[in-house]
């Protein structure tokens, strides 16, 4: 599959640059977050307090296996898709992955400033998340 597929942490401008790679490259984008949004009819940080994280990534991956046939478009994934080793093992079947790094404080405060910020981040919590989460990322995206 040749797709384009970003990934890295929330906020990180994942949905916002790839819907601008897929209208200059005039292909289709899909939001891995807004599709699961759609066919749960409740926010990401609703479905993850309701369900917990094993249950959310379950429907996560439903919705990246529902993807696989697509070709030739942008995919903004979750910030937490890639954790998932099965879902992770998928994507980068799908195509291209693009890690999009983000300054520690530059997404330290976005993040505790959005209004739908995800539930395990916290004043206290950020560093912690950050550190673990930015090694699997760089792992991925460079084989580190």
């Amino acid at each position: 599959m040749n797709n384009l597929i970003l990934f890295g942490f929330k906020n990180s401008g994942k949905s916002t640059l790839g819907k601008k790679i897929a209208k200059l490259l005039k292909c289709p984008f899909f939001d891995t977050d807004k599709i699961l949004e759609m066919r749960q009819g409740a926010s990401c940080r609703e479905l993850h307090l309701k369900w917990g994280e094993l249950e959310f990534r379950r429907m996560e991956h439903e919705v990246v296996e529902s993807l696989k046939g697509v070709s030739g478009s942008v995919i903004a994934l979750g910030g937490g898709t890639v954790l998932d080793e099965k879902t992770r093992q998928l994507v980068e079947l799908m195509g291209t992955l693009l890690y999009l790094d983000v300054e520690k404080h530059i997404l330290k405060k976005r993040l505790l400033s959005a209004p739908e910020r995800p539930s395990f981040v916290d004043e206290d919590s950020f560093d912690a998340v950050y550190s673990e989460r930015k090694l699997i990322y760089e792992r991925i995206a460079y084989g580190k």
